[in-house]
């Protein structure tokens, strides 16, 4: 396990103004650090990618782009001990690199140790808005499980309040079938927040219910705790007391008990004559 270091440091001591920078501020830099070509095929991506979706006609966008002007601003990589590289950052323009037939790519060379690669990812797929809030709750939750980092270390170096990071990693509690809702953007962070308060077992349910009738948040909010959304089976006490009754009445009962014990008894009949007869086997008297 890497050990852990301080954060805090600034942008630049990550080596992250290639990242932050627009085209011409990178170029400003490039005379200080070299910039390398280097081949597709020798760049493994990177371990600590934060995506785990590419849109694929943005991909192709971009590298009709690159077909056109070539890669404007440079990948981030570092070498491996066995040989060839190993991404940093800049993993659409790699495949988009390679979409457009490119053989080799401009790349800038680092000595970054897994914790700072780790958060150059982070950081450059934050900026540009590429993570939704799923894949950005699992990659801040990796970087601090692998690093020993606190919310508080986490919040200054990504720019956000430590409650947001603490948030964020709170969401990924709910049942995984409510997670892909949010990641596919059917419900929203206020939504995902929300239904953390109820039981598991309810979670999908009402996630379903906010996507059928595009509940808002605060409509979320206003369910009572108490609703039950899935029918509770009777038990078998209840199903033996409703079957002794069918037959005795010989029509259907049904039993409804509720949570302290009670209930209610229905009992179905199909005519005035059919409920008189019933009338008489219920009391055992004869007709008035």
């Amino acid at each position: 396990m890497t050990s852990k270091k301080g954060l805090g440091r600034g942008l630049t001591d990550l080596g992250l103004k290639e990242i932050l920078g627009d085209s011409a501020s990178f170029s400003e830099d490039a005379s200080v650090e070299r910039i390398h070509k280097i081949d597709v095929r020798d760049i493994a991506p990177s371990p600590f990618q934060s995506r785990s979706t590419f849109d694929i006609e943005k991909l192709e966008a971009l590298a009709k782009t690159i077909k056109q002007q070539g890669v404007i601003q440079p990948l981030i990589l570092r070498k491996k001990s066995l040989g060839g590289y190993e991404l940093i950052a800049g993993e659409r323009r790699l495949r988009a690199a390679k979409i457009a037939g490119l053989r080799d790519v401009p790349c800038v060379l680092k000595e970054n140790d897994n914790q700072s690669a780790a958060l150059m990812n982070l950081l450059e797929n934050l900026h540009r808005e590429d993570l939704n809030v799923v894949e950005e709750a699992l990659s801040l939750q990796k970087l601090i499980h692998a690093h020993r980092l606190t919310h508080a270390e986490i919040a200054e170096t990504v720019g956000q309040s430590r409650s947001s990071i603490s948030n964020k990693l709170r969401i990924l509690q709910l049942e995984p079938d409510v997670l892909s809702l949010l990641k596919e953007g059917a419900i929203e962070m206020g939504h995902a927040k929300c239904l953390l308060s109820f039981p598991p077992e309810k979670q999908l349910r009402l996630a379903e219910l906010v996507v059928k009738r595009k509940l808002s948040v605060r409509q979320l909010e206003q369910i009572d705790q108490s609703i039950q959304l899935y029918p509770q089976a009777p038990s078998p006490h209840i199903v033996h007391a409703q079957t002794r009754l069918t037959k005795a009445l010989a029509t259907k009962a049904t039993i409804k008990q509720n949570a302290k014990g009670g209930g209610k008894i229905s009992i179905n009949y199909s005519s005035t004559e059919h409920l008189t007869q019933l009338l008489e086997q219920l009391t055992l008297k004869e007709p008035v």
